[in-house]
């Protein structure tokens, strides 16, 4: 609604002009409109104004979820032929407090920031035919995005280029997504991204999800096929553990994510490699391999486990569609310390030697095997098998990985080579030893 307007009229033989200064939606906006007396009556509308978040509600766009404050706008509309040849949009953000939560950013009021578009209406520009926003640029503290995008003449999607895409310690790259025979295609690559945050708030999410307050990833069709592709010479993941020339893949078919592939060399030496694919019996499910020679780099970054040195690891699994994840997961050579969990463990069955080789050189292990099932939010263990010249170690169990909580029994072998020589001697060893990882005296 358009109110408490008032302003001049002018006619001249050079045209209309029309000036005035009212109140749009209870919002303050001045504007002029001016049409020339010209064969192809050229015309011209500006608006200026300030836009809240109240008075937005009042257009119908919700914007409360990012931003708090007001928004300085001007607005330019050109036509000639009675069609619209450009339209651009200017807003000053400086009074505005934004929030941008998934990315960890936001900006206090006062700090200067800006944002425009420039848009081609169907019928001019190049592509004649379509909705064409030719830039748009996004400028504030820490944050710089540009762009393209491109739409059919009813609106639909159909491409959008960020040239620039730098938010600091976040991201620096270029992304592109277009929608191609009902596909859409995502291509990010470029100098850096952090994905520190991103594992943050997937584990911190994990919780919220196990308990049904938000439906889990899997469980969320996604509208259209899609097929993403990253390249990038910098991947930074948790406690400061850093991939380079780091490459993924994926595709999702609007209910699974299928040929998933990713591969990186650590900072500090070692890679990581994982593929995901479809099993020979599609209805079963999806085939899962994850290949590292350095384990410590892989906990730490991608679970912020800071407890193991050196290993190296492979998981082989086949997530079913209709049941548990289940594989084995395999690694060896690599010590453990200061790990709360197992000297807790250690120091209720009174090894308190072993406690505190833990707390201290740590732990040498030199295998471990074990069967686990991930299912709605629980990882059970099946015969996992633990060797180590100190100790060796035999459990079964289940573990709440919302809660954190263990249900666990098994066996523990202190002093294993020497304990554990009696299994090693025919006929002697099925006698004292019942399985793998246990010896003579266990606890």
């Amino acid at each position: 609604d358009l109110t408490d307007g008032s302003g001049t009229l002018d006619v001249s033989w050079n045209g209309l002009d029309v000036k005035a200064d009212a109140r749009l939606q209870g919002a303050p906006v001045s504007f002029e409109y001016f049409r020339e007396f010209t064969n192809s009556e050229d015309t011209r509308i500006t608006a200026s104004g300030q836009l809240d978040t109240q008075s937005a509600d009042e257009f119908g766009i919700s914007l409360r979820r990012f931003m708090r404050g007001t928004v300085g706008y001007d607005l330019q509309v050109f036509e000639k032929n009675n069609q619209y040849e450009t339209i651009s949009l200017n807003l000053n953000l400086r009074d505005t407090e934004l929030y941008l939560e998934p990315l960890e950013w936001q900006k206090p009021r006062g700090a200067p920031a800006r944002a425009s578009v420039m848009v081609l209406p169907p019928g001019s520009g190049s592509d004649a035919g379509f909705w064409q926003i030719e830039w748009f640029d996004v400028q504030a503290p820490d944050l710089s995005v540009s762009g393209q995008v491109l739409l059919d003449a009813a609106g639909r999607f159909i491409r959008a280029e960020s040239s620039e895409l730098a938010i600091t310690d976040k991201v620096d790259a270029d992304l592109v997504v277009a929608l191609e025979k009902d596909v859409l295609r995502a291509d990010l690559t470029g100098r850096y991204l952090n994905a520190d945050f991103l594992l943050r708030n997937l584990l911190s999410g994990r919780e919220e999800a196990e308990a049904g307050k938000q439906q889990t990833s899997s469980s969320v069709p996604w509208p259209v096929p899609l097929l993403f592709h990253t390249d990038l010479d910098i991947l930074k993941l948790r406690r400061d553990v850093t991939l380079k020339n780091f490459e993924a893949s994926f595709s999702h078919d609007g209910l699974k994510t299928n040929d998933v592939y990713m591969s990186g060399n650590f900072e500090g030496g070692g890679y990581v490699a994982a593929t995901m694919s479809k099993a020979r019996d599609y209805e079963i499910g999806r085939n899962l391999q994850l290949q590292t020679d350095n384990l410590s780099a892989l906990a730490a970054g991608a679970l912020g486990i800071n407890s193991i040195q050196g290993g190296r690891a492979d998981y082989t699994a086949t997530l079913l569609n209709t049941g548990p994840v289940a594989g084995t997961f395999t690694a060896d050579n690599f010590v453990v310390s200061n790990a709360p969990f197992i000297a807790r463990l250690l120091a209720a069955v009174s090894l308190d030697g072993l406690s505190d080789l833990l707390a201290g050189e740590g732990i040498e292990v030199s295998q471990v095997v074990a069967d686990m099932q991930f299912d709605q939010g629980s990882m059970n263990i099946v015969d996992a098998r633990i060797v180590s010249p100190a100790i060796g170690i035999s459990v079964n169990g289940a573990v709440d990985l919302a809660s954190n909580n263990l249900d666990i029994n098994g066996a523990l072998a202190p002093a294993y080579q020497v304990n554990s020589m009696l299994g090693r001697v025919p006929g002697l060893g099925e006698l004292f030893v019942s399985r793998d990882g246990e010896g003579l005296v266990a606890f």
